[in-house]
């Protein structure tokens, strides 16, 4: 069965997530895709620029293999993590141009020293989404150009990805983002 909810992402973004839930229970590892489609509900661009940027970001995870794919239409970027030995290489193909950025544990650790610490708000606010009990978060961070960026979202402890999200704004928060504002 296939479980559909909307994912408020915005002002810039919204989101909808699709997911198997038959491999998505309570206490187990999850190990399946979620496919998010991507839409720009408050955006003045025209035909010819939304047909370039991002449609759809799609997550597998499968034992402590993690592979994000993020479609537009002029690129092809994936980025393929192990969490077994914390390493990430980014195969990017933009118009036949292909390129492959690979970065051990040591360049990951080096990076997440080096910017500040996700800083995580829990708050009250609860809601259900695609059937899972989410729960509200604020998560505070440093772009790459030190900018202080903040994303809400709302996240669930019912699916179970511990260990596999190590790096980046999401490593300090406690479960699975079902819906995020991204600007």
């Amino acid at each position: 069965p296939y479980i559909m909810a909307n994912l408020n992402s915005s002002p810039a973004l919204f989101v909808m997530l699709t997911a198997d839930v038959s491999v998505a229970q309570k206490g187990k590892t999850f190990e399946g895709i979620v496919i998010y489609d991507i839409t720009y509900p408050e955006s003045n661009f025209d035909e010819n620029t939304m047909a370039m940027l991002p449609s759809t970001m799609t997550t597998r995870i499968l034992g402590k293999m993690k592979m994000i794919e993020i479609l537009s239409g002029m690129s092809n970027q994936k980025e393929i993590t192990n969490a077994e030995n914390k390493s990430r290489v980014a195969l990017i193909d933009v118009m036949g141009q292909k390129f492959a950025i690979k970065s051990t544990k040591e360049e990951i650790d080096k990076e997440n020293a080096e910017s500040p610490e996700p800083v995580v708000e829990y708050l009250d606010e609860t809601k259900e989404i695609a059937g899972f009990s989410c729960k509200k978060a604020i998560i505070r961070y440093a772009d790459d150009k030190g900018k202080e960026q903040s994303v809400e979202a709302f996240y669930t402890e019912d699916i179970n990805v511990e260990g596999i999200i190590f790096e980046g704004e999401y490593r300090n928060l406690k479960g699975f983002p079902l819906e995020y504002t991204v600007n």
